[in-house]
Parts: C-alpha cells; structure tokens; sequence
C-alpha cells in the first residue's frame, strides 16, 4: 500500500512540476534535423512566397555567442540548468506504472500545449500585439534620430548595406586564412569562432540574405551599437563528408563602434574598404591597411561586428514549392507612421512641392503601380533580369535565388489578371543621403503553380487570392527628376535601352550602377502584412 502511496505521490509530484513549462522546448538542447526538407506551407509571390520560414519542416534551433572586448552590451543572456534523481526501492512492475502515468501526463500536457500555441498564435496577430510591436520600433526610430543627431551622415540604408557585404564576407572568409584580411571588422572572439577546426573544411557558396531588421540601438559611455536580425540561407559543401547542404539561417549580429564616429560616404559603406583609403579591405592582423599603410584599429572608424547569435539553423532542400499557405494579415489594421504628416510636409517642403496631394498621384501611378505589375509579370515569366534597374542588389539576389528554384523543379508559379484595389502611404524616412517611402498594396489576383506539363499543382487557377503587402522604395536625397519622366524600359542614369544592363545593375551604356536609387526609385524591401511593424 505503501508503496502505491509512494507511486501515486511521484506522479503528482511530477505533474506539478511539468505544468509551467513546455517540455516541448527543452533549454540547452540543440535537435539535429534532417538533411532533407521541404519548404511547405511557402507562399508564392516575391517577396512573400518562398520565405526563408517554413512552417511545415523540422528545425534545428541553437544559439552561440562570440565575443571580443567588452562593448557595454547586455543584450540577451544565457541560462543553464540541472537536475536530481530519486533513488528509492521500487520493483519492475511498479517503475512501469510510472512510467505509464508520466507518458499520460506528457500526452495530455502536449496537446494542452498544442491548444494554447493556437492561442497564442491568434494572439501575436491581435491588434494589441502589433501595437506593442510598432511602440518598440517607434522607440527604436527615436533612438535612431538620437544617433543621427551625434552623426547627421547615418543612414539606415547604406547601415543595412553594410551589413549585407559583411554577412557575405564573413562566410565566405570563415575558415580560411583570409579572415585576418578583415581584422578591423571583426572582434577577437568572432575571429577566434571563425577560425574553429570544424569551419576549415566546409565551404560556403550562394548566400542569399533574404532580410535585415534593425531590432535594437544601444548608446554608453564611450561605445554605440546596433542589433540587427538578419534572415538567410547559404549553400555548405562538407569536403570531409562529401555532403552538400542548403542551410536557412536566423541570426543576430550586434555591431558596435565608437561614440562620435562618423559613418563613411556612401561609397565606403556599399562595400567592405578600407574606411581611410576607401581601397579593397586587405588588412594584416595588426590592422594595417595594405594600400595606406594606415592600422585601423576596431570600431574606431568604422562599425565592427563585436558578437553574434545563431537562433534558427536548418537544413533543408528545395522542395513542394507548390504548397500554399493562407493569408495571414490581410484584414490587419494598417499601420502607420505616428508623424507622418509632419513628414509629409517636411517632404513637400525640402523639395519645394507644390502640394504632396499632387507628388502622391504621380508617385502613385508611376512608381508603385509601375513597378508592382511589371516586378509580378518577370516574375511568372521567370525573367527576373528585366527587373535588375527597379530592385536593388538584396531584393534582386533572394527572389533571383527563388526564380531559380522554381527553374530547377520544372515549375511556374502564376500570378494572373492582378487588380490594384488601393495605395495606402505609411511611412517616409528621410537621411542625410537616401529618402524612403513605404505604402500599403491591396491587390489579388490568380495565383497557382504548374509543372512541366502545365498541371496545375498547387492552389487552384480558378479562385482569387486577395493579399496586401508592404513595399519599401529608396532614391537618394536631392533627385529632382519628375516621377513623371520614369521610363520603365530605360537606363534612369542616361535614358538608354535596357539591353546592355549587367546582373550587377551597371549599364552597359553610361557604366552607371542604378540599382542604388542614385538616379531614380528603386524597390528596396517587400514585407508581408502580418509581419510589417513600421
């Protein structure tokens, strides 16, 4: 009796402590997932279709710092567990009843867990939340006209340019010797990582970074950094296995400088250079700029990446591109700018505008709606190069990537008769080089896949698909060219055909690279409705 006593006890015990925690997500655990995966439940479209998540596959989560000297962060932590056991005498029968009751517990502790994750997914979609979520990014603008104001040449787009040429350098560097090349860029523990035996025999090749979100902006005594979450996936070749995998990554990269360092001109933040010289980074591990001779010590002229942290990282191949998810935030509440109309009127007046009702038609016509209909027919012709002069290099490379995909599996994804319904206006960001303006799209249209033979192998070719998006566009400060004078099937630098354009936007013609909104409009970001936090 006693002892069922003592069973009966050790399972009640064992269902309190389980109750406030999901044992689904165990900490300090990093789950394998397979080399195989599919992206299902992916949506079509560029820019939404073919995310870098995928709800429908198994996912290896982990995380890792690396970190060189002390910045003044304390973003993030790190937590660590233990456990006992109970040590009592208990026949075979009886561990088995117990092991009987827990497995009871566990399921139905599961499925409650499944229920409340509906919940709560129905929740993060809820007014309140993305409330919440537009009062941090609120938050994180002011800080951000804080920075600017100790720095008038920051500027959020050529920052996240920046940011994009190191993610690539990184990875393409990482293992090799050629990491000391960028020495200034990178602290001493984020060497130190890149250089682990396990990276020097794996080669890296066709990163595609899909997103770049400024997510924190931090200011101390002597330092400032940023913290940005970056979403992108890149092909491994594992020499010693001879395995190739496609790896989609979620990370966070915290950059950090020194206070009253002023960002470089846009020519040096487009690419990794030297910050003094402006040459091609070629560093000793002294710092010494091979060209100037100059030691540019970390985070003195130029932003360094001082730690990173892994949070999703799964493996996965190409597959059931045809799948669909449905629209999430389609009825969503627009979000919009809290000041915008004072920044409409700073517009109007920097510009000498006659009236922003006036700019807001022709941007309207022909901007948004140009570029909406053509970016979507290259898309189902799978002619992303007639593109190249509207995008800018990332929007360009991760949908390229998608395109590619499709090409591979001998699919077409169809986007057909789509209707325009409204232009919402929600945000005009302006800096010291570059001007943005983000709206609102309403538009549906028939969107399927096909195959080879024409099939039609995911949604259906006779049911509208109604969905908004959030389009981004850049140009740079001080363009005076009337948004009635684009010209769709022109160089927007010299006016020539597009036929000479290079897959890295230079014209053949006048040698100008038009993807940086130098000479006219160009679509920087595409962000899904449910997504969008300002």
């Amino acid at each position: 009796m006693k002892r069922w006593l003592l069973i009966t006890l050790v399972s009640l015990v064992f269902l309190t402590l389980l109750a406030p925690i999901n044992i689904i997500s165990l900490p300090n655990v990093n789950r394998i997932s397979l080399p195989v995966l599919g992206i299902s439940n992916a949506e079509a479209r560029p820019g939404g279709g073919s995310s870098f998540r995928s709800s429908g596959s198994r996912r290896s989560s982990s995380s890792s710092r690396s970190s060189g000297r002390s910045s003044g962060f304390s973003w993030g932590s790190n937590s660590s567990s233990s456990g006992g056991y109970i040590d009592t005498d208990l026949d075979v029968t009886e561990l088995l009843v117990i092991i009987f009751i827990i497995l009871i517990i566990i399921i139905i502790h599961y499925y409650s867990q499944q229920r409340d994750e509906k919940r709560s997914q129905r929740v993060v979609s809820s007014k309140a939340t993305r409330e919440n979520l537009s009062k941090k990014q609120v938050s994180i603008d002011k800080r951000l006209d804080a920075l600017r104001q100790r720095d008038l040449g920051f500027s959020r787009v050529l920052f996240l340019d920046f940011v994009h040429s190191l993610y690539h350098k990184y990875y393409s560097y990482r293992g090799t010797s050629d990491m000391q090349l960028l020495t200034p860029y990178f602290s001493k523990g984020i060497l130190s990582e890149a250089n682990q035996p396990q990276y020097k025999n794996q080669q890296v090749s066709e990163i595609v970074v899909g997103s770049l979100n400024i997510i924190d902006v931090g200011e101390w005594t002597e330092n400032e950094g940023i913290k940005v979450e970056i979403e992108a996936n890149y092909t491994i070749n594992y020499v010693d296995k001879k395995q190739i995998y496609r790896h989609l990554v979620k990370e966070t990269w915290f950059l950090v400088r020194r206070k009253g360092v002023q960002s470089s001109p846009p020519e040096k933040m487009r690419s990794i250079t030297c910050p003094q010289c402006g040459a091609p980074a070629h560093f000793n591990e002294g710092g010494q700029c091979e060209y100037c001779e100059t030691v540019i010590h970390r985070g003195t002229m130029q932003w360094m990446l001082d730690r990173r942290m892994i949070l999703e990282n799964e493996q996965f191949k190409a597959a059931l591109l045809g799948t669909y998810a449905e629209e999430e935030g389609t009825e969503l509440a627009t979000i919009r700018q809290a000041d915008l109309a004072e920044q409409q009127n700073a517009f109007v007046h920097a510009r000498n505008l006659s009236s922003w009702d006036d700019y807001w038609r022709d941007f309207q016509t022909n901007i948004v709606k140009t570029f909406f209909l053509a970016i979507y027919a290259a898309w189902t012709a799978q002619n992303w190069k007639e593109t190249r002069h509207l995008l800018s290099d990332r929007l360009y490379e991760t949908n390229d990537f998608w395109i590619q995909q499709y090409k591979a599996q001998g699919l077409v994804n169809r986007l057909e008769k789509i209707t325009i319904q409204k232009v919402i206006l929600v945000k005009i960001e302006c800096d010291y080089y570059y001007e943005a303006i983000t709206v609102r799209i309403y538009a549906s249209c028939y969107d399927y896949v096909t195959d080879k033979k024409g099939s039609v192998i995911g949604r259906s070719k006779n049911t509208q698909r109604k969905f908004t998006e959030y389009w981004t566009f850049i140009r740079r400060a001080g363009i005076v060219k009337p948004e009635g004078e684009f010209d769709l099937h022109s160089c927007p630098s010299c006016g020539a055909p597009l036929d000479k354009m290079s897959m890295a936007a230079e014209c053949g013609y006048c040698g100008s690279k038009v993807s940086t909104g130098d000479f006219s409009w160009v679509l920087s970001l595409i962000t899904q409705d449910e997504v969008y936090q300002n």
